[in-house]
C-alpha cells in the first residue's frame, strides 16, 4: 500500500441514513488493495456514527463532516487532492460539507477537489405524488417520524440560511415572514453549495433504475422521468459491469442526459400536482448546471440500495461489479498531468 507520506489523495466516504462508517469496510478494503490507487488515503467519516445522528438534519450532519475533514487533513497535510464518495443521504451530507469547505478556502489552500461520487442519493429529496394512499403514508411517516432530516427530504422544513464569505448560519423559522424562508434542499442547490460542487473535476451520479426501496431513480439521477419504464425489455448491460446499463455514450456506459438540457415543459407537467412544484423545479434546474456523469444500474433484488457499496459480503456481494466500475472511472491525481 505504500508509506503514508506518499499518499497525496484524500478520499472521504460518508454513510447515509441509519448507517455507520463500518458500512464502507468492504468498499475501503477493496479500493485500498488496488495498486493504481496506492497514493490514495481512504477514510470513512465517523462523526455521524452515533445513534440517531442522521436524524438531526443534513445541515448539522454536514457541519460535523466539514469539521471532521479539516481534522483529518491536519493529520495528513501531505495530501494535495481530495475526493468524496457519498452513499444515500451521504451524498447530500457531502454536498453540504463541500459548501462549507468552499467558503472556508479549503479547496484553494489545502486540497484540490477531484471526484464527487454519489451512490443512490436523494438529491431532489424524497417527495412522492400524493395520488395514492401508499405515497401519502410515506410522506406522513417522513414528516412525523424521521425528525428534522425527514422534513428536509420532503421539503416541509423552513429555514433561513445566512451566507457570507466567512460562515453559514442556519436558523429555524420563528419570527421571520414565511416567504423569506426556504427548505434546506433549495439552499443546497445554489450559492456556495453549487459553486463548491462545480469546482470538482469529476462529478458522478450512480442510480438504481428499479428495486431501490430507499431512493427512487429520478431523485438520484436528478431527473424528472424514468426513461426505462417503457424500454426496460430492450435495455443492454455492459459485458464488463453486468449491473451497469450500456448506452452509446462516449465511454459505452449509460450516461443519460449528459448534456444537462432540462425540458421545462416536462418539468411543469411532471410536478404540476405537487404543492412544492416550483421548489422541485428550482432544485433540478440548479443542480443540472453541473455536468454530471450519470451511470444507471439494475439489480433484480430489493437489496439494490446496499448492493452498490457491498455493505455486507454475505448479503450484497452481487454489487462487486459496481466497485470495479467506480474504480475504473475514478479520477486519480497520479493520472493528472496538470490541474487548473
Amino acid at each position: 500500500m505504500g508509506d503514508k507520506r506518499y499518499k497525496n489523495h484524500l478520499v472521504i466516504l460518508q454513510h447515509g441514513f441509519h448507517a455507520t462508517s463500518q458500512d464502507f469496510n468492504i468498499f475501503i478494503n477493496y479500493f485500498s488493495k488496488q495498486s493504481q490507487l496506492d497514493n490514495c488515503l481512504f477514510i470513512a467519516a465517523k462523526n455521524n456514527d452515533y445513534f440517531l445522528a442522521t436524524h438531526e438534519g443534513i445541515d448539522k450532519i454536514g457541519e460535523r463532516l466539514f469539521k471532521e475533514v479539516k481534522e483529518i487533513y491536519k493529520e495528513n497535510q501531505q495530501c494535495e487532492y481530495i475526493s468524496f464518495i457519498g452513499h444515500s443521504l451521504g451524498g447530500l451530507i457531502v454536498r453540504y460539507a463541500i459548501g462549507l469547505l468552499y467558503i472556508d478556502g479549503f479547496f484553494e489552500n489545502c486540497c484540490k477537489p477531484i471526484n464527487f461520487i454519489s451512490l443512490t442519493s436523494p438529491h431532489v429529496g424524497s417527495r412522492r405524488p400524493t395520488t395514492t394512499l401508499y405515497n401519502k403514508l410515506l410522506l406522513f411517516g417522513a414528516n412525523n417520524f424521521l425528525s428534522i432530516t425527514g422534513k428536509q427530504l420532503i421539503l416541509t422544513d423552513s429555514h433561513i440560511l445566512i451566507i457570507n464569505d466567512e460562515n453559514v448560519e442556519e436558523k429555524e423559522e420563528k419570527e421571520k415572514e414565511e416567504e423569506n424562508t426556504l427548505p434546506l434542499l433549495v439552499y443546497l442547490s445554489e450559492g456556495i453549495f453549487l459553486k463548491g460542487l462545480k469546482s470538482f473535476k469529476n462529478c458522478s451520479l450512480y442510480s438504481n433504475i428499479y428495486n431501490d426501496l430507499q431512493v427512487s431513480f429520478c431523485t438520484s439521477d436528478i431527473n424528472v422521468i424514468n426513461p426505462y419504464r417503457l424500454t426496460f425489455n430492450n435495455i443492454k448491460f455492459s459485458k464488463k459491469y453486468r449491473h451497469i446499463i450500456e448506452n452509446n455514450s462516449e465511454d459505452n456506459y449509460n450516461n443519460s442526459n449528459n448534456n444537462n438540457n432540462i425540458n421545462n415543459e416536462i418539468i411543469e407537467n411532471h410536478f404540476k400536482h405537487d404543492t412544492h412544484h416550483e421548489l422541485l423545479k428550482r432544485i433540478i434546474i440548479n443542480l443540472n448546471q453541473i455536468k454530471f456523469k450519470r451511470y444507471h444500474m439494475y439489480f433484480n433484488s430489493i437489496l439494490s440500495h446496499t448492493n452498490v457499496i457491498v455493505r455486507r459480503e454475505w448479503l450484497n456481494s452481487e454489487g462487486y461489479d459496481i466497485l470495479i466500475h467506480i474504480l475504473d472511472h475514478f479520477e486519480n491525481s497520479k493520472s493528472l498531468s496538470s490541474y487548473n
